[in-house]
């Protein structure tokens, strides 16, 4: 019974340590036009509009679309580590923290309307031609997703 306990003891041990590491400093890697977004389920296909999260049991989430993300957290409510954003000016990855956001009616893959940038001053730009608020990722995370698109599909129905 005891070289049980030590066979099983050292094939626990051998898999935990064959275990890939996560460094929550680096950004997720996404293949595009392979992996797929986790809360829509299409395709991730555009780097301007991904994003990514790893959550505290290490498990990391893909999105085709920064607001299918936020969507997906405000669902299911996972404790996350980290969240990640690329920049739609240069598809850089960057902390969602240290992102600078536009809301508004940007067409992105699932018709969310937002995008982050990683540069202040370009946000503010496209901000003014707009005539929208720079936004910080947690007045983002703070936009009921579910409510406004049942108010756009409201209002899409009523114009057909």
């Amino acid at each position: 019974m005891k070289k049980v306990y030590l066979i099983l003891l050292s094939m626990i041990t051998i898999f935990i340590g064959c275990q890939s590491e996560i460094n929550f400093q680096d950004p997720p890697e996404i293949i595009y036009g392979v992996d797929i977004c986790d809360q829509c389920h299409m395709i991730i296909s555009e780097a301007s509009y991904a994003s990514a999260y790893y959550t505290k049991d290490r498990n990391v989430r893909k999105f085709d679309d920064i607001g299918d993300m936020v969507l997906y957290h405000q669902i299911n409510k996972e404790l996350v580590e980290v969240f990640w954003i690329q920049s739609f000016d240069n598809e850089k990855w960057i902390n969602a923290n240290k992102a600078f956001f536009l809301d508004g009616f940007f067409i992105t893959p699932m018709a969310h309307g937002i995008i982050a940038f990683s540069n202040e001053e370009k946000a503010n730009s496209k901000a003014s031609e707009f005539n929208l608020k720079v936004k910080s990722f947690e007045e983002i995370l703070s936009i009921d997703i579910e409510k406004r698109q049942e108010e756009l599909n409201t209002k899409n129905h009523k114009q057909h």
